[in-house]
């Protein structure tokens, strides 16, 4: 990340979503409009900040907008990653246990993958947390979805 932002840029831009503090999540204002936010994901205890997670998330009306939309990222995302293996989960449910996820993965031989998500929170997140239903798309570090399913959220 230390080629793209300072580490005074990434700290200042931290969020605070998990209970486990092994990575962090920072979020930017992008540079392409076609995102409302970059996310980036890293080791909380290298200061290098290698990248594990890159997520950009776009805005929606309502989740068939946001089906629309990811089908429709998800076959161009096809012909990009046509070795791996596709994955459709239409009701995939968030680790954290704060609502849904419909996405479709790519999953690479390593474990890492590439997906395209619909984030549909359930109104007591939305309520409590501000956070409203948004779409992603993802390159995830294997390590970084072992820890967000198995500690971040404990």
């Amino acid at each position: 990340m230390l080629d793209f932002y300072t580490e005074k840029e990434i700290r200042k831009n931290l969020k605070n979503y998990y209970n486990d503090k092994d990575y962090l999540a920072a979020e930017f204002d992008p540079k392409n409009l076609d995102y409302s936010n970059i996310q980036v994901h890293f080791k909380n205890d290298d200061e290098k900040f290698p990248i594990y997670a890159l997520d950009g998330l776009f805005l929606i009306k309502n989740m068939k907008q946001c089906i629309d939309k990811k089908n429709d990222i998800a076959n161009k995302m096809s012909s990009i990653f046509n070795n791996a293996k596709r994955e459709d989960r239409p009701d995939a449910k968030m680790a954290s246990g704060h609502g849904v996820m419909p996405n479709i993965k790519f999953l690479f031989t390593t474990g890492d993958f590439a997906e395209v998500t619909c984030y549909d929170y359930n109104e007591r997140v939305e309520n409590e947390k501000g956070w409203t239903d948004h779409g992603r798309v993802s390159i995830v570090n294997k390590k970084l979805d072992e820890w967000i399913i198995n500690k971040a959220h404990k």
